[in-house]
């Protein structure tokens, strides 16, 4: 799956990920401007949230 033209990213690696952790993948809607979705994406794993930060995705 190819992500959209113009979808920005900027996250924060917090926690090392290794082979065998199970990790889950949240994004939340957060605003709509200027043609533009905000959300806030973050990646989950039974330590804490590895991966923190926003996408910026344009709206069809």
């Amino acid at each position: 799956m190819g992500s959209v033209v113009g979808t920005e990213l900027d996250v924060r690696i917090r926690l090392p990920v290794v082979a065998g952790d199970r990790i889950e993948a949240f994004a939340d809607l957060v605003s709509r401007e200027g043609g533009r979705l905000e959300h806030v994406v973050r990646s989950h794993m039974e330590r804490g949230d590895a991966i923190v930060g926003r996408a910026w995705v344009p709206a069809a």
